[in-house]
């Protein structure tokens, strides 16, 4: 916002032509590869790897954990914001 004397535009639009120049790269230039056993070294999401009878306890542990780390990060965000 400094480089741009607060015009919020400018730096939408530095942020949307980034972000199309970034998605280009991915699509260009980052090929994965695929192996037989890739199913089995997959990441698993929660339900998967919590036992079945504690899966809804998984579930609102994530989300709780999930919930406190956005609550953190807009507290962080509002004190940084309040402080120009």
């Amino acid at each position: 916002m400094v480089w741009f004397a607060n015009d919020i535009r400018a730096v939408l639009w530095v942020a949307v032509v980034s972000a199309f120049i970034t998605v280009a790269l991915l699509v260009l230039y980052v090929h994965e590869q695929v192996h037989v056993g890739a199913a089995a070294q997959a990441p698993r999401p929660v339900a998967d790897t919590a036992p079945v009878e504690l899966r809804g306890t998984a579930f609102g542990i994530f989300n709780l954990v999930s919930g406190g780390a956005l609550l953190l990060a807009s507290v962080i965000a509002r004190a940084l914001r309040s402080r120009t």
